[in-house]
């Protein structure tokens, strides 16, 4: 049984000052004692983010004389709170703005996301550059995707030279929001296939289960990037999924993915004998 995430608010005491001027706080309780998870100008931004990363949560104004820790874990921050940095790919970094990225490609988009179409390898390719700037931490991930599965196997061959061997992981990140979304039932099968993501019982046990990116991919890790080459599912959800063509290459901050696994494992594994 997952338990079901609480946050709290409250207005932050130095936000008049120069060195905050962030208005409000968001907070979480651990073992009855809130920490800090950060800061945000508007308090419809702050319940926009709950809203959004944890839309199964609830949200509640922090009781007055509460004690409050400002020390952070892993543990309590989603992946906006981490600083993501390091040699991406096309001259770019990760954490890089918005508008340093567009300057960069010669591209103009909106807030959270800019696309462009190119040749590579001879496909039609679109190249999705994705940010979550109102949280300031940058270009999070870049997505190449093709109408053509002759795509991923010329872009495995090329990683295959570039980055060594490959392994096989799964959709660690919608596994952690299903599960916090009580939209995972059967966790028994879940943990028996977790660990062996090429099994076709599991691809059809997860199969069965609508808004997941990808049931497997092949992973591949260099330097500060992890690159994921996966064919998208039917089913799958979300805006980031709508702009992708079938056929996908995704480079993430090796950062970012390692904190969605270990995330979902801290969310599953308490919950397992």
């Amino acid at each position: 049984m997952v338990t079901k995430r609480i946050f709290y608010y409250r207005i932050n005491k130095a936000w008049h000052s120069f060195q905050d001027k962030n208005k409000y706080q968001l907070m979480e309780m651990a073992c009855d004692f809130p920490r800090v998870l950060g800061g945000f100008r508007r308090l419809r931004d702050l319940k926009k983010f709950v809203k959004t990363h944890f839309p199964a949560a609830d949200l509640k104004e922090l009781p007055k004389g509460q004690l409050t820790s400002n020390k952070l874990t892993s543990v309590d921050l989603d992946h906006v709170y981490l600083t993501l940095e390091g040699k991406a790919v096309r001259k770019l970094s990760w954490g890089m703005s918005r508008k340093k990225v567009a300057r960069i490609e010669q591209i103009e988009g909106g807030e959270h996301l800019l696309i462009k179409n190119e040749t590579k390898h001879g496909f039609d390719v679109t190249i999705q550059f994705g940010f979550d700037e109102w949280a300031n931490c940058g270009l999070e991930y870049i997505a190449y995707s093709s109408t053509e599965p002759a795509f991923l196997t010329a872009m495995e061959k090329e990683l295959n030279q570039s980055y060594g061997t490959a392994e096989c992981v799964v959709d660690y990140y919608n596994l952690d929001r299903l599960l916090q979304e009580n939209k995972i039932t059967d966790e028994d099968m879940l943990i028996r296939y977790i660990k062996d993501p090429e099994s076709h019982t599991f691809n059809h046990f997860v199969g069965s289960v609508p808004g997941l990116t990808f049931r497997s991919a092949q992973k591949w890790s260099k330097g500060q990037t992890a690159c994921l080459i996966y064919t998208q599912c039917s089913d799958c959800q979300g805006e980031r999924n709508r702009h992708n063509c079938r056929y996908v290459v995704e480079y993430w901050p090796n950062v970012l993915f390692e904190f969605y696994q270990k995330q979902f494992a801290a969310l599953y594994l308490p919950t397992s004998n």
